[in-house]
């Protein structure tokens, strides 16, 4: 979705572990009205620990992380700020 987007082209040039870099680059390129955009998501990752799947997903060596905080979080959401696939929960 957004590869093919020319507003998100710069976010590909950011390092893919700099999630807070990923964050303020979606706000500044319209993905979200909220100022307070790149905070909020920042916190959200920070608290979780959410940082951690960038390696997973890479296939990298990783530190496991509690996913039962995620799940508790993605259960008390109101909206969908974040979208997570897991393999076993």
């Amino acid at each position: 979705f957004l590869a093919y987007r020319p507003y998100y082209t710069e976010l590909f040039k950011l390092d893919i572990y700099d999630y807070k870099a990923w964050a303020r680059g979606l706000k500044k390129a319209g993905y979200a009205t909220d100022p307070k955009y790149a905070d909020k998501l920042i916190s959200i990752i920070e608290r979780y620990e959410l940082y951690k799947l960038d390696k997973q997903a890479l296939g990298e060596k990783y530190e496991p992380i509690n996913y039962s905080s995620i799940v508790r979080l993605l259960r008390r959401a109101k909206r969908r700020y974040l979208i997570c696939y897991f393999q076993k929960i």
